[in-house]
């Protein structure tokens, strides 16, 4: 792009390097020499500053970020005109953030620990519930939109398709149906080209906390038409199918923001930080817990011979649980006095994100009550295979059973979809107790590497 370097931006902004580009402006570290600070501004590209479209989206971005006011959103100072040889080009002043974008946090280190990963949404669900407050939905949620600074913070960005969340006061700039947005990160309603509320941009956090855990999106496919084709037809799978470490808990975290139906996941950006923040802090009260077990072993014995105890197996949580869903009323008010509430609630079995409604509920909690009371009636495991892993959790869970490790593989000789069961251990007929796991091998989904 060919930028003018004197005279100064509206006789004010200094440009200095190129910091990043995008399909639709360049921003450029900027001396403002008004106030002699450092700023960031972003100039619209020359090839877009003719179409009347863009040039208003791009007044509507410095409008609708200038409303806000929040330490989890990019601030903007000001705006104006200029800057080209040929036009003036629109531009945008904005704060300036040493530090990367999340996507390129991404690239560098590829998939964040669990408790980092938390830490970042919930900043970022601070910020969209500022703007859904303020009547603003984002709609283009995703990494490359969000900046981490180099002290850590994290800030949201770019609004240039942010849109009222009141249907009644939306200019509209697109045609009826147009899908706008980027694939990896669209709901299924946004991918409809349906009206929108802050549930989208809540779909959009569910797929970047899912990118951040195992370093892809859910749902992908090799075009943005067959993403979008998966988003309508498919549930996203759970991350922990990627990345076997992570706890059930998070597993329901990811999986309710990624319910299809609006009516299904949170229903406010503040609801949904909050589960966040009860995650985290359970995750961090085990990861204490563990280490503090770890540093003070019991000593038994005499003499020299000392006895360690080692640390218990992790318990399986009952399935009296299932279908239970941390659902809270209360947002900020008295937040620590739930969290600790919401954390036991959020840690229930895997299968009580299937469904939301406690729909196999009377299933969990008779093969609980039988667990409790000490039951020992042998079973012989069914066979799963070809099974969906959705399916597979159902049939053990009713059983009395329950799903070990599940590990990513291939069905040979077929075109599983993506999910299917292939093969399990103990082999189908084999006889077991009540409550013992089988461990699953299911097939990968499209773009998932041999041993991922």
């Amino acid at each position: 792009m060919e930028i003018l370097q004197t005279p100064a931006l509206g006789d004010r902004y200094l440009l200095c390097e190129l910091l990043g580009s995008g399909g639709m402006a360049e921003v450029h570290r900027a001396r403002d020499l008004r106030l002699d600070r450092t700023v960031a501004v972003k100039i619209l590209r020359p090839e877009l500053a003719a179409d009347p479209v863009y040039r208003v989206r791009f007044g509507r971005e410095a409008r609708a970020a200038a409303s806000l006011n929040h330490p989890c959103v990019v601030a903007v100072f000001d705006s104006g005109e200029g800057a080209g040889r040929t036009m003036d080009l629109p531009y945008l002043v904005m704060e300036y953030l040493p530090g990367r974008t999340l996507s390129r946090v991404l690239a560098d280190e590829g998939p964040l620990p669990a408790a980092r990963s938390l830490r970042i949404t919930a900043d970022l669900l601070d910020a969209l519930d500022h703007a859904h407050r303020h009547g603003m939905v984002h709609r283009d949620v995703k990494p490359a939109n969000v900046m981490v600074a180099d002290d850590g913070a994290v800030k949201l960005m770019d609004f240039g398709i942010a849109r009222s969340a009141d249907p009644s006061a939306q200019q509209t700039l697109t045609a009826v149906g147009m899908v706008v947005g980027t694939a990896d990160y669209l709901s299924p309603e946004q991918a409809r080209g349906e009206p929108v509320d802050a549930r989208s941009d809540l779909y959009a956090v569910g797929c970047l906390l899912h990118e951040l855990l195992t370093g892809e999106p859910p749902l992908t496919a090799d075009t943005a038409l067959d993403t979008i084709w998966r988003r309508l037809r498919e549930d996203a799978p759970v991350p922990s199918l990627l990345a076997p470490a992570l706890s059930p808990a998070v597993d329901v975290l990811v999986s309710r923001a990624l319910a299809r139906d609006p009516g299904q996941r949170f229903p406010d950006a503040a609801t949904m930080r909050d589960a966040v923040v009860a995650v985290l802090d359970a995750e961090q009260s085990a990861a204490s817990a563990h280490t503090a077990h770890t540093q003070r072993p019991e000593v038994a014995g005499r003499g020299a011979q000392t006895l360690v105890t080692p640390l218990p197996e992790p318990a399986t949580p009952s399935e009296e649980d299932e279908g239970r869903a941390a659902r809270r009323g209360g947002r900020r008010t008295g937040r620590k006095a739930v969290l600790a509430t919401v954390g036991v609630v959020v840690v229930a079995s895997l299968g009580a994100w299937i469904g939301f409604g406690g729909a196999h509920a009377g299933a969990g909690g008779a093969s609980g009550a039988a667990g409790a009371h000490g039951a020992t009636t042998s079973l012989r495991t069914p066979d799963l295979t070809q099974l969906s892993l959705s399916r597979a959790r159902h049939l053990l869970q009713g059983m009395g059973l329950r799903v070990g490790h599940v590990g990513a593989g291939s069905c040979s000789g077929t075109a599983a979809a993506p999910h299917t069961v292939c093969a399990q251990q103990p082999a189908a007929g084999t006889t077991v107790s009540r409550g013992t796991a089988v461990d699953l091998s299911v097939s990968r989904a499209p773009g998932v590497a041999p041993g991922a």
